[in-house]
């Protein structure tokens, strides 16, 4: 659906990516949207990206050397990606989801060593901040991080309210799974 290169876009007050697909080549990034080269998307006040798929990595979004930042009711949807991350992947990015943003039923597809991160996959240094009511639910990773997958020197801060509920995982790690990476979780997060 959308491609940033060193750009920025905002989505708000209702609009929906639906049924975005990047496949058929060995970069398929991003089904719903593409980020590199310092680009950043700001989602907010009841925007919903579902449906969405990528030939390998992100199934929803899809961030290199970029940013994200989602907040006010933002949905991401049943989306899924082959290998690493099916919602989110953050490849040496930041991104920070609050006020009631819901990721449910993202899911990795392939049994490959690299399925990993239902819901996000981070490395390379990211960031992901989670906090103020948000809700991860129902993502399934075919192999580790059901919910999701740090590693690499990437860091996860869930506080607030935060939620990771009925995540799973074949594997290791059915909500988190940590490989070199750092997590910090507090003040109300339920796993």
């Amino acid at each position: 659906c959308l491609r940033l290169l060193a750009s920025t876009a905002v989505l708000s007050h209702g609009i929906t990516l639906r049924g975005c697909t990047a496949q058929g080549s060995t970069s398929s990034h991003g089904g719903g949207a593409y980020l590199s080269s310092s680009s950043s998307i700001e989602m907010h006040t009841d925007v919903t990206v579902r449906d969405c798929a990528a030939g390998r990595e992100g199934g929803a979004v899809y961030a290199s050397a970029s940013s994200v930042v989602a907040h006010g009711g933002v949905q991401f949807l049943d989306s899924s990606s082959a290998t690493s991350g099916g919602c989110l992947r953050l490849l040496a990015s930041s991104a920070v989801l609050s006020e009631g943003v819901s990721l449910r039923g993202c899911t990795t597809t392939t049994t490959a060593s690299n399925s990993q991160g239902g819901a996000a996959f981070m490395s390379s240094g990211s960031s992901l901040e989670m906090h103020t009511n948000v809700t991860v639910r129902e993502c399934v990773s075919i192999r580790d991080g059901g919910a999701m997958y740090v590693t690499t020197s990437s860091s996860l801060v869930a506080r607030g309210g935060v939620q990771f509920l009925d995540c799973s995982s074949s594997t290791n790690g059915g909500c988190l799974r940590l490989a070199a990476g750092n997590a910090v979780l507090s003040e109300g997060v339920t796993l």
